[in-house]
Formats: C-alpha cells, sequence, structure tokens
C-alpha cells in the first residue's frame, strides 16, 4: 500500500510540474472581432452586430443610409461609402461613420481595408459583402474591393462584416514575357521550266523532231 501511495503521489507531483511549466497565452494578443450598426430607413439606428451577422433589412425595400464599425483588439480599419448624389466620399478610420443621416440618401456601395492591426495577430484581412436592391447578397469583398455597386442607382439593404485571419493572399503572378517567333524566310518560287511537247517540224530538206520519229513520206 506505501509502494502504490507513493507511486500515485510521484505521478501527481510530476503532473503538476507539467502544468506549471506550460507558457502562459499572451493576453497582448486579441482575437479578432468586429461589430457594426446600420441606420436603415424609416427604422434609423439599429442596435449593434457583430462577426458577419446582418445588419440592415432584406426583403422590406428599406435602404442603409449610414453604417458604423469598431473592431476589437486595437485594430483600426479605414473605410468610405459611396453615396447617392455624392459618390465617393472620402477615406475615414474606424469608428467614422460612412453615409448620411437625415438626408433621406442612400448608401450604394463601401469599401473597407485594414489600416493597424492593433493586437491582433497574425495575418488579418477584413471581409464584407452587400444585400443590394434588385440583386440579393453579393459575393464577399476583401481588403478595399468594393462591395455594392456605383453608377446604377441600387441602395445597399443589408451588410455583413468580419475579420479574418490566416496567410496573406498569394500574389497573383506576373505572366511572363512571351517571346515573338522570328518570322520564317519567305521562299521565292522558281521560274519554271518550260515542258516540251513531242513533235516534228520542217528544217530545210528533212524534219527536226523531238520525242517522236519523222513522218514517213
Amino acid at each position: 500500500m506505501k509502494t502504490a501511495a507513493a507511486i500515485l503521489a510521484a505521478l501527481i507531483a510530476f503532473t503538476l510540474g507539467l502544468l506549471s511549466c506550460t507558457p502562459p497565452a499572451n493576453s497582448a494578443e486579441s482575437t479578432p472581432g468586429v461589430t457594426y450598426s446600420a441606420h436603415v430607413q424609416r427604422i434609423g439606428w439599429q442596435a449593434p452586430v457583430d462577426d458577419g451577422a446582418t445588419a440592415g433589412t432584406t426583403g422590406r425595400a428599406l435602404r442603409v443610409e449610414a453604417l458604423r464599425l469598431s473592431p476589437s483588439g486595437g485594430a483600426t480599419l479605414s473605410w468610405r461609402g459611396h453615396v447617392q448624389k455624392q459618390g465617393w466620399q472620402g477615406w475615414r478610420d474606424t469608428p467614422a461613420m460612412i453615409g448620411t443621416t437625415g438626408r433621406g440618401l442612400r448608401l450604394e456601395a463601401f469599401q473597407i481595408t485594414v489600416k493597424d492591426k492593433g493586437a491582433l495577430y497574425g495575418a488579418v484581412s477584413v471581409e464584407y459583402r452587400a444585400h443590394v436592391q434588385g440583386v440579393g447578397w453579393q459575393p464577399w469583398r476583401r481588403d478595399g474591393q468594393t462591395a455594392g455597386t456605383t453608377g446604377k442607382a441600387l441602395r445597399v439593404e443589408a451588410v455583413q462584416i468580419r475579420i479574418v485571419q490566416g496567410p496573406e493572399p498569394e500574389p497573383t503572378p506576373t505572366p511572363s514575357a512571351t517571346a515573338t517567333p522570328a518570322p520564317s524566310p519567305t521562299v521565292t518560287p522558281s521560274t519554271p521550266v518550260p515542258t516540251l511537247t513531242p513533235g516534228c517540224v520542217r528544217s530545210g530538206g528533212g524534219w527536226l523532231c523531238y520525242g517522236t520519229t519523222p513522218p514517213t513520206p
């Protein structure tokens, strides 16, 4: 019994030793996240939503007029909106609003980039998409690409935004230069040799023949 108790005590001490050697998590690193809200026609500011949830409305034909956005971990995003009758607004850093309120103008498109990832660790990107009038949900856009439309007078009705981590997108390979083949030399056809037809012609008092016998007198 004493031997078993000693073995058990040794195992417990060994386990506690391993746990004490495990390094603590880096509290300075934060999990990526984002909170945002939409100012919607006839509704005003909606309650904030997080990480890919829908802000705005679908199926109600209501325009999004403005957006507010706040990332976690001390990160800073830069974004801009394309507004009815105004076009592209200037770039501004979060948590500044894009769009307008109290003017009845639709938000038609927007772009978002990561300006400073703050305490977010690793490669960080921002992804977002828009639910557009007459189109529905567009594919996800990323890091400065345009969500929504311009020049079509279509309202953004809802948005989804998320911050993602992962390897940096591979750069688009630059196509190698294509060698231009040297032109083939032009062959000038030689002058054809005339073909002689067998026959006979009179020459003086006789016949001059080629390829045949002279006629019998």
